[in-house]
């Protein structure tokens, strides 16, 4: 209790001590003095979090357009991933130098000519080859001489080109049928001298796999036709059904899960880490301090308000790969959803982590764009961490999104549970991260706050 002398003007003031708050008015001299106090109801930690996040959800909604360009920008990104990465590379162009038909268009590359026969035919094969190259992937040229065609590929109108012998057609079906009583010069006239430009990795690896492709059917259908077995024109090493997977999984069911990994990890890191320095620089985070909140409690408001938004973010990303992409979930849904939220929530406790040690938004955005490029590399988004140094393949380990895009994949391919080696690790290190970053920034603010 305080009592107030009197004053010959009005003060209204607040004092915060030992938990009482006493409220001191001054009167006019003709007023009586008045004493008003009352104790303060002490605060639990579940109404202070309370109070946080109603505050947080102000400042979250405050701007409508950017709550859901954070909503939406995940499954955005993976969409455009997924329509650049993993399709077939078309068209492809490439050269044709038959000196079989003198340099001369097949007649058989119309539609009306390609019709199965069932004769054994071994005039042409060169045009029946070419027959068989799919011609929605592959745009063939014809050239005079193989000069020319190498001219187009230095030009840069041709990938490359395909070179028939003279007697392509008569020196093949010899080779396919003779065994070994052929001739060496017999042998070399029956193959087609390929020439590329080797310099796209991807175009080159994907018109091998076509033109190799073609020429197994081609070979399979004159074998037949001619009263031989088909699987002459086969490899000795047999490929027998997939025990994971398809013979031709897409690339994007591949990357889809890294990538999601990676993405889900880096905008909430941003948001989260542009936030808690804004609170900073407001200095309602210290006010708060001030007040009596813990570091723990501010932590676990901004958990609550940006777990909402990481929910959407996984919702949203999952109907993406679903629906659009036409992937199929082997396993549990709902544990690669519950695996894609810890994720999420690893990346809201490196944006505490990062915004504790920053002082302005853009040294968190800039950290964040440095650590999302070997999140993602060293991960395995684009190529198989068994590329890796030795070394560099035990650090990927320990990278918040290495594990967990193993295990997301390994639920989404091979439909493996929690409890297989192959998924529980990414579970453990994802926990771990959070565990580590929640801890270590705990530390950083008792830090910097008792300095003060």
């Amino acid at each position: 209790m305080s009592r107030c002398n009197k004053e010959d003007y009005h003060s209204d003031y607040y004092s915060l001590y030992g938990g009482s708050v006493f409220i001191k008015q001054a009167v006019p001299n003709s007023a009586q003095e008045i004493d008003v106090s009352f104790q303060a109801k002490p605060t639990s930690s579940f109404q202070r979090i309370k109070a946080l996040v109603g505050k947080n959800y102000v400042v979250m909604t405050r701007n409508v357009l950017l709550l859901l360009f954070m909503m939406f920008v995940p499954a955005s990104q993976l969409f455009l991933m997924g329509l650049a990465l993993g399709s077939d590379p078309k068209p492809m162009w490439m050269g044709v130098v038959n000196h079989e038909t003198n340099f001369t268009s097949c007649p058989t590359l119309s539609l009306a000519d390609n019709k199965t026969e069932d004769e054994c035919d071994v005039e042409n094969l060169s045009c029946k080859f070419l027959a068989k190259i799919p011609t929605d992937t592959i745009y063939l040229r014809d050239y005079g001489s193989a000069e020319l065609a190498r001219g187009a590929v230095k030009a840069g109108k041709a990938w490359g080109f395909l070179n028939f012998p003279k007697n392509f057609s008569d020196d093949l079906y010899e080779r396919a049928t003779g065994g070994n009583t052929i001739e060496n010069e017999t042998l070399q006239a029956s193959y087609v001298h390929v020439e590329m430009d080797y310099t796209n990795k991807q175009i080159s690896s994907a018109i091998k796999i076509e033109v190799y492709d073609a020429f197994e059917i081609f070979l399979k259908d004159v074998l037949t036709k001619c009263g031989f077995y088909k699987e002459l024109a086969e490899s000795p090493i047999q490929y027998t059904g997939p025990i994971y997977g398809k013979d031709d999984t897409d690339f994007r069911e591949f990357i889809s899960a890294s990538i999601l990994c990676c993405v889900v990890v880096f905008f909430p890191l941003c948001s989260t880490g542009v936030s808690y320095i804004w609170d900073k620089k407001q200095k309602t985070l210290e006010r708060s301090m001030v007040a009596g909140v813990q570091s723990w409690e501010v932590m676990t408001s901004v958990f609550l308000t940006e777990g909402i938004v990481v929910v959407i973010q996984c919702i949203f990303s999952f109907a993406i790969l679903i629906f659009y992409f036409n992937i199929e979930i082997l396993g549990s849904t709902s544990l690669a959803i519950g695996l894609m939220f810890m994720v999420g929530l690893d990346g809201v406790t490196l944006g505490f982590l990062v915004a504790s040690f920053c002082d302005e938004e853009i040294e968190a955005v800039m950290i964040a764009i440095a650590t999302f490029f070997p999140n993602m590399i060293l991960a395995g988004v684009l190529w198989p961490t068994e590329g890796l140094p030795i070394g560099l393949q035990y650090v990927s380990y320990l990278l918040p999104s290495k594990l967990a895009s193993d295990s997301m994949r390994s639920i989404i391919s091979r439909g493996w549970e929690f409890s297989h080696i192959g998924v529980w690790p990414g579970f453990a290190v994802t926990a771990a991260w959070i565990v580590a970053c929640w801890l270590l920034t705990l530390w950083i603010h008792k830090v910097r706050f008792a300095r003060r």
